[in-house]
């Protein structure tokens, strides 16, 4: 069975960040579940002047802070789900962070133009309003898309994460 799931984050301001997972489309939808969260990194010493880094909800943030997307994933079914994707868009008012795509035994592949077309970094060009070509860089990423690599387990979970930097 081959299950596709799309997130769209339906909430975002400069100020305050909010997150919602939404199925666009899946076979055999209640297969597996999602939850997103938007965190930030915290930096404090320790008792003993280490620095100390723990995430955070993203609660208010500024331009030029950074946030982390974080996509939990569960297979709730009694079957090993196999083609798992998931595909989420690059949030309003943010950039991609370049090369912070992170998904264990994912192949992580990005989009320029919507989501309709995925691919490796190299091989991604974007159309200049003068009819030239430029290769892409990570301010233009409109989707990413973590395929995963082998059959998803009966109760097994996974994450994939992207960062991205408030405008």
């Amino acid at each position: 069975m081959k299950v596709f799931y799309r997130l769209a984050f339906w909430s975002f301001s400069l100020v305050t960040l909010v997150a919602s997972a939404q199925f666009a489309h899946a076979a055999n939808k209640g297969h597996i579940t999602l939850q997103t969260i938007v965190q930030k990194e915290s930096f404090s010493l320790d008792e003993k002047g280490k620095e100390k880094r723990e995430l955070i909800p993203a609660g208010t943030v500024t331009p030029g802070e950074e946030v982390i997307y974080t996509i939990f994933f569960t297979n709730i079914d009694k079957q090993p789900v196999e083609g798992v994707e998931i595909v989420d868009h690059i949030p309003t008012n943010t950039l991609y962070k370049a090369e912070s795509a992170f998904g264990p035994g994912t192949a992580i592949k990005f989009s320029v133009d919507g989501g309709a077309n995925f691919d490796s970094p190299e091989n991604l060009r974007v159309a200049l309003d003068d009819g030239t070509v430029r290769p892409a860089t990570p301010s233009d990423y409109s989707h990413v898309r973590w395929q995963y690599q082998s059959p998803l387990l009966a109760g097994q979970r996974g994450y994939v994460r992207f960062r991205a930097i408030v405008k």
